[in-house]
This record gives C-alpha cells, structure tokens and sequence, in this order.
C-alpha cells in the first residue's frame, strides 16, 4: 500500500465526482461498488468502466481482485496502475491499452453518465474541465486508494487535456 503525507481518501460518496452514482454500501448493478472507509470494494463496475466482465478471478495483467468483490477486469487493472497501453482507442470509452501511453479522450460514459463541472475534485484525486476528462492521479489511487490531494507522477497519470 503507498502511503502518503497528508490527507487519506474517504471514497464514501463518489457520485458528484465520478457521476451520478449512489452508494450506501450495496451493490448497484453496473454502476455498483461498496466503499469501507477509506479502502474501496469494488463489486460491480463492469459497464461503467467498459465490457468488463466480472467472475471474482484474475485474468491476465489486468486482472484485479478485491476482498470481498467479485471483480474480473479484461482491460483495467495496469491499464490503470502501470498504463500498458496500445494506442487503440476502444469505442466511446476513448481508452487506449498496452504497449505505449495512455491517452483518454473521454471516460464519462465509460463510467457512467458523467457530468464535468471543471471543479477539482481533490478528495478523490480527480480533475474535470468541461466535459473533458482531466486526471491528475489515478493508476494506483484506483487500486490503493491512497490520495493527499496533491499530483503525483509516480501515482499514475497526469492528463492534459485528454
């Protein structure tokens, strides 16, 4: 686990940053995933982050697994830790995967109906300008779940206007 200086995310309600997702702690379909204080459980998040299927194993270099998830990731896990990507975009989720950078156009409708309001979600490590997605630390963040609030290179990915 990283440990950072500062303030540790509470993920407890990610519905204004990410979109307009509820959580209470119980699984929602497409959208679903249950945090625990600051350690997050992610059940479901199939749809909203693409085709992902879900069967509680690991598949290849993407595969995840979280206690007590079931959590199959065909094309996430390093895509957002180690960013192995292949410069193909995959449909309206403007992902781009193994062998290069990753550049993402847009992820609102990958997760979910994502609205932008360009405000700084420091909490949850997010940047949205417009309905463009900026991210300023993510790749592990997504997986640890550790956040100060601050950029970090070595946390993962830094978005320009991507």
């Amino acid at each position: 686990m990283m440990a950072r200086s500062g303030a540790r995310v509470k993920w407890t309600m990610m519905a204004r940053s990410m979109g307009q997702m509820d959580y209470d702690g119980q699984e929602h379909g497409s959208y679903g995933l249950r945090w625990t204080g600051a350690r997050v459980k992610w059940t479901m998040m199939a749809r909203s982050m693409g085709q992902m299927d879900y069967d509680g194993q690991e598949h290849g270099s993407y595969g995840l697994r979280w206690p007590g998830a079931r959590v199959k990731r065909t094309m996430m896990a390093r895509s957002m830790g180690q960013m192995d990507y292949d410069g193909q975009e995959h449909g309206s989720y403007g992902l781009r995967w193994p062998g290069a950078r990753v550049k993402w156009t847009m992820m609102a409708r990958s997760m979910g109906q994502m609205d932008y309001d360009g405000k700084e979600h420091r909490s949850y490590g997010l940047r949205w300008p417009g309905a463009w997605v900026k991210w300023t630390m993510m790749a592990r963040s997504m997986s640890q779940m550790d956040y100060d609030g601050q950029e970090h290179e070595s946390n993962g990915l830094r978005w320009q206007g991507a």
